[in-house]
C-alpha cells in the first residue's frame, strides 16, 4: 500500500508549473484520488509508487488548511493494510511515521527545497542524495553543505534510491525486514 500526500495553498495564487493541473485546480477542501488512469500517469509520484510494487495506491490533494482532515480520510481507506509507505512532508506530521526517509535531489539548490525540508532532514532516520546510476557527477556541494548542516551530521547517503536496497542500503532493508517481523500491524493500529 503506498500514499501520496500532496498540499497546496489555502488561497491558490499560481501554479508553478504554469500550466492548470489536478492539484492547483482543487475547488474542495481536499480529494482522494483512487482512480488507476489517473495514478498510473507516466512520470508521477502515484506511477512510481505502483511501479515499485505497491499493490494499491492512494493520492490524497488537500488544502493546507484541510490536510488534517484528509488524512483521517486516508486513514479509513488503509486501515486494514500491514504496511503503508507514503510520499509527501506534510504527512509527517499527521502520520508519524515509524521510519523517516528523506530524500534529496543531489543538484536542487536548497534555496528552492520546500518549506520544513530542514527540520524533516534533522529529523529522518535516514537521508537519500538520489544520484541516478547513469549519473557521473558527484552531488553538488550546495546540496550536500545543506544537507550536512541540517542534519548536524554527516550520514547521508549517495545512492540511485531505485536500485534495490540490498544494494545501497543492506542495513535499512534488514531494519525493515526486522521491522515487519516485529511489528506486522503497527501503522495501522498506532495511528488511529
Amino acid at each position: 500500500m503506498a500514499v501520496k500526500f500532496t498540499t497546496t495553498e489555502d488561497i491558490f495564487k499560481r501554479c508553478p508549473r504554469g500550466a492548470p493541473c489536478v492539484v492547483c485546480d482543487i475547488d474542495v477542501p481536499y480529494r482522494i484520488v483512487e482512480d488507476p488512469a489517473v495514478l498510473r500517469e507516466p512520470g508521477t509520484d502515484t506511477a512510481r509508487l505502483g511501479e515499485a510494487g505497491a499493490r494499491r495506491v492512494v493520492w490524497a490533494i488537500a488544502r493546507q488548511g484541510a490536510a488534517r482532515r484528509a488524512w483521517k480520510d486516508v486513514l479509513d481507506r488503509i486501515a486494514d493494510a500491514p504496511y503503508v509507505v507514503m510520499e509527501g512532508s506534510t504527512v509527517v506530521d499527521l502520520a508519524g511515521p515509524d521510519l523517516l526517509l528523506f530524500v534529496v535531489h543531489p543538484f536542487l539548490s536548497p534555496a528552492r527545497w520546500k518549506t520544513g525540508s530542514e527540520a524533516l532532514l534533522h529529523r529522518a532516520d535516514v537521508v537519500v542524495v538520489n544520484r541516478s546510476a547513469a549519473e557521473t557527477r558527484e552531488p553538488s556541494a550546495e546540496v550536500m553543505d545543506a544537507v550536512n548542516r541540517f542534519r548536524g551530521r554527516d550520514d547521508a547517503r549517495i545512492a540511485d534510491g531505485a536500485a534495490p536496497l540490498r544494494g545501497w542500503a543492506p542495513d535499512l532493508a534488514e531494519r525493515l525486514l526486522r521491522f515487519r517481523k516485529e511489528r506486522p500491524l503497527a501503522l495501522s493500529r498506532r495511528t488511529r
